[in-house]
């Protein structure tokens, strides 16, 4: 019962998983660029001066 295709539903999840994917794909970048600027920001920012 379980095996009828519907289109339109695998779609809509195809772009709702999608859309997480992205979700979370942003918040790992930005806690990444968050601990990459903590850590080198300071460095770069004491050799410049």
């Amino acid at each position: 019962m379980c095996i009828q295709i519907n289109p339109f539903r695998t779609e809509t999840h195809f772009y709702h998983d999608f859309l997480i994917f992205i979700y979370l794909f942003i918040c790992m970048v930005k806690r990444l660029m968050a601990r990459i600027f903590t850590i080198l920001i300071p460095t770069q920012v004491s050799e410049a001066v």
